[in-house]
Order: structure tokens, then C-alpha cells, then sequence
């Protein structure tokens, strides 16, 4: 055995009663196992059991009394769209989403993404590629149409994930998607990620039989805020009549009942108040709720009710910190009145109801930097603006340690894989990041990524 030996370091180790640091070393072996965990002093009495006997093969590596955690993981995120996003033009308009406006520019087919991953500007040719004009409005979309009832250029919702991007995805060779891989796959480790659970939504019918061997079933009960299309338990304050899950409730159960016994986790979005019922409703029908350790993602509008329900049938909150960025919040308000969005984003009610909480950040409809996400939940304040004294709902604001265990130990939880990665433990991975950084929210905005480490192989270096 040839041990390395990670020295002079602060550990932030994950576990259930870890809310300190703790200043020591982390020994793993080539296996890629760690062996211990700990202050330097109780290095010593474990020194037959990790070291060789001849005292030689020993890697010492001093971190310089930096940081070190768990590696992140990512709860959620779309990581083929987000290596194909790191090459794209950004091209921001505040303007309306016409077919016309892109005519001019390339006989081409054409197509803008929203950052959100929500709608979609298409020029005509776009729009004869996929051939919507004879197709009706797909399951919870919209396919825009002018007055004359031809498609105008915007796609949304729905659309997406049943028209576009499988069509998209077939245009892709081989080779492009695992060059997209790649550079996602690189960015994830230079941020200081050794893990993430990948929500593709760019699948085709083709592979109907694939899906269903999978241990993770992603289904669609919401839509978003801001287009005022997630389902709520009262109106809009723009629109006459509340809006409704894309899945009716006894469909929604049956396929919850279905996916549970067939063995899978069901991971379902919602992000209104209506939907989040409906979705818990539908878990709490379950025999046994806690064993599949079912997620619902976003969950930005709870009920009180709710979210002590989560706890009380072991449902993981799975959300997304960035997303309660002050500037976003601002138009909430005017939609859902003042009332309503004191109940926005209540993760530290989460917490104290008992329900698990896992972080991830829905990559690329927000940044996939884990710091970023963990200041927001820690402040409520936006990391893009940190001069901004703006904070929303800074009641449901959480500490750092349970922010730094959401975003590792949570989301291994969230995935069934708590034993051997998420936390710095004898027996467990070595996967850990080392962050130059003070060990407060506002050292997060300055913190740099180091080292990122996966079972054992350092698979980033930052050097200065």
C-alpha cells in the first residue's frame, strides 16, 4: 500500500454532527479509500495500520492550512446542454421572439435557447425543420402561433423537452456530444465537483426502453414564475384563474404508484404551491414513501403544511439556491402579491422539518459554481451582486455547515450513495476539493478552487 497523506489542513468532513472545521490530515490509500480522518496527533496510533512498514511509498502533500471538504456534488443538472451551452453566443434580447427577426440573418435554420431552458426563438426554417406547423400544442408547451394561426417563432415549456431538443440531439454526431461531455464534464472539476446526477431531457422515443431500466424517473409537474405558467392554488395577479399541474392528480398518483414499485426514484418537478401538494399528495399515498427517498426539485412555493410533510414522509427537497438571486425575486410581487412571497424559498424550514436537503444548480439555466450557490443560501443575497444589500426571505436563511452538507453529504444522500461518497469518513471515497478561502459566506465570493480530487487521483490543479 502506498498511502498519501493530506497535511496541515482545515477539514470540513460532512458528517451528520460536523458544524466546525477540524484542523488535521486526511489519509486515503491507492485504492482510492480514505483511511483516516482527523487531528495530526491521532495520526500516530493508526500509523501501523496506514503506513508500510518500511516507511518508504509515503505522499505527503501540505495544503498551506487551507480548506478542505468533500467534493460538491450537483443535485440536478442538464450536463450535455451544459457543455453545448459553453460554446454558444450569448444573445441577450429584452425584445419580442419573432421568426421574422432572424430570417435575415442566415437562411439556416436558427435557435436561441432562453437562459432558463424554458422557451426557444426559432426562425421559419427552424420551425419547417421541426414541422410544428401541422402539430398541436405538446403536453404542457406552447407552440405560438399569429393571427392567422402559423407558428410565430417562440416554443416554450412543453416544447422543449418533447419537440426540440430531441430533434436538436439527433442533429449532434457522436463525436460533438462527447467533445460537449468533455468540457462539461472539465468545467465540473475545475469548480471543485466530484459528482452529479444528470436530468437529460434530450432523449427521442427511440429510447422509451432505455428510460425505463434507469433508477432515476424525472417527471414534469410545473412550469416557472416568471411567464406566470407554474400551478398555483390561487390566481396569477396578472391572469383571472389559477394555473394547473401539467399532470392531472390521479394520472400523477398512478404513474408515482407505478414507477415505486417497479423500483424507481422519482424525481418530479414543481415549483408552485399547487403542484407541490398535488406531488405530495401522491408520495403520501405510497405504502412506504421513505425507501425510495422520491425528490421533488425546485420547491419554491411551500405551504407551511407542506413543507412539514416533506419531513414527515422523508421526501428530499432538492433545490436551487441561485434561484432566490434578489434581482429574480423582484417581479414576484406583482405576480403573486406581497403575502405570498414571504412562503418563497424556506429551506431552513426544510431543515427543521426533517426533510433531507440536497443543493444542485440546474446547469445551464444558472451558473454550476457550488460557492456562488452556497452564499445564496447562506445570505439570501445575490453572489453576482454582492454590493446589493437585497436579500429574499432572509429568515429562511441557512448556516454555512448545513449549506456545505446540502451541496455534498445531502445530495450523496439524495442519491443513495451516503456510504461512499459526500463525506470525508474511514471507508469512504476520497473525493475532496481544497478552496483557498476563509470558512465564512463572505469568504465564499473570494474563494478560489485549489485542488479537486476524485477516488484518490487529483483531477484538477489550479496552481497559482
Amino acid at each position: 500500500m502506498s498511502p498519501t497523506i493530506v497535511r496541515n489542513a482545515r477539514i470540513f468532513t460532512s458528517a451528520d454532527d460536523a458544524d466546525d472545521l477540524v484542523a488535521g490530515c486526511l489519509v486515503f490509500q491507492d485504492d482510492g479509500l480514505i483511511q483516516y480522518v482527523g487531528p495530526e496527533e491521532g495520526l500516530e496510533s493508526h500509523r501501523q495500520a496506514i503506513m508500510p512498514a518500511s516507511g518508504s511509498g509515503v505522499t505527503e502533500i501540505d495544503v498551506d492550512n487551507r480548506i478542505v471538504t468533500p467534493g460538491f456534488i450537483d443535485g440536478h443538472v442538464h450536463m450535455l446542454h451544459f457543455g453545448l451551452s459553453l460554446g454558444k453566443l450569448d444573445a441577450s434580447t429584452a425584445g419580442q421572439a419573432l421568426a421574422s427577426m432572424l430570417d435575415e440573418l442566415d437562411p439556416r435554420p436558427i435557435y436561441v435557447e432562453a437562459l432558463d431552458l424554458h422557451s426557444i426563438w426559432c426562425s421559419t426554417a427552424a420551425l419547417d425543420e421541426l414541422g410544428v406547423a401541422s402539430m398541436e400544442d405538446p403536453p404542457g408547451g406552447t407552440i405560438h402561433r399569429d393571427g392567422n394561426g402559423r407558428p410565430s417563432g417562440l416554443l416554450d415549456e412543453g416544447s422543449l423537452p418533447l419537440i426540440v431538443w430531441p430533434y436538436l440531439t439527433k442533429t449532434l454526431t457522436v463525436e460533438q456530444k462527447q467533445t460537449a461531455l468533455h468540457h462539461a464534464v472539465s468545467a465540473y472539476t475545475q469548480a471543485g465537483y466530484t459528482g452529479a446526477i444528470d436530468m437529460a431531457m434530450d432523449e427521442d422515443d427511440e429510447s422509451d426502453q432505455e428510460i425505463q431500466t434507469t433508477l432515476d424517473k424525472a417527471i414534469e409537474m410545473h412550469h416557472t414564475f416568471h411567464p406566470c405558467t407554474a400551478a398555483l392554488s390561487q390566481p396569477y395577479g396578472t391572469k383571472p384563474d389559477p394555473i394547473e399541474p401539467i399532470w392531472p392528480a390521479e394520472k400523477m398518483a398512478k404513474i408515482i404508484h407505478q414507477a415505486d414499485a417497479a423500483g424507481l426514484q422519482c424525481a418530479v418537478h414543481a415549483i408552485g404551491d399547487k403542484a407541490i401538494t398535488q406531488t405530495i399528495d401522491a408520495f403520501a399515498s405510497l405504502s412506504m414513501p421513505f425507501s425510495r427517498r422520491h425528490r421533488i426539485e425546485h420547491l419554491e412555493l411551500a405551504s407551511e403544511s407542506d413543507v412539514k410533510r416533506l419531513g414527515k414522509l422523508g421526501i428530499v427537497a432538492s433545490v436551487q439556491p441561485v434561484h432566490s438571486y434578489p434581482a429574480l425575486f423582484k417581479a414576484w410581487p406583482s405576480l403573486l402579491g406581497a403575502h405570498r412571497c414571504q412562503r418563497a424559498f424556506p429551506y431552513a424550514e426544510f431543515l427543521e422539518s426533517g426533510a433531507p436537503l440536497a443543493f444542485r444548480t440546474d446547469a445551464p439555466t444558472a451558473a454550476h459554481l457550488p460557492l456562488p450557490n452556497l452564499y445564496n443560501a447562506t445570505t439570501r443575497r445575490s453572489a453576482i451582486e454582492p454590493e446589493s444589500s437585497e436579500r429574499t426571505n432572509p429568515q429562511f436563511a441557512v448556516s454555512l455547515a448545513a449549506a456545505a452538507k446540502a451541496a455534498t453529504a445531502g445530495t450523496a444522500y439524495s442519491r443513495h450513495a451516503e456510504r461512499w461518497t459526500g463525506s470525508l469518513k474511514k471507508g469512504a471515497s476520497a473525493d475532496f476539493v481544497v478552496l483557498d478561502t476563509d470558512w465564512t459566506s463572505a469568504g465564499l465570493l473570494k474563494a478560489r478552487v485549489k485542488q479537486t480530487w476524485f477516488q484518490g487521483r487529483q483531477v484538477f490543479d489550479g496552481k497559482d
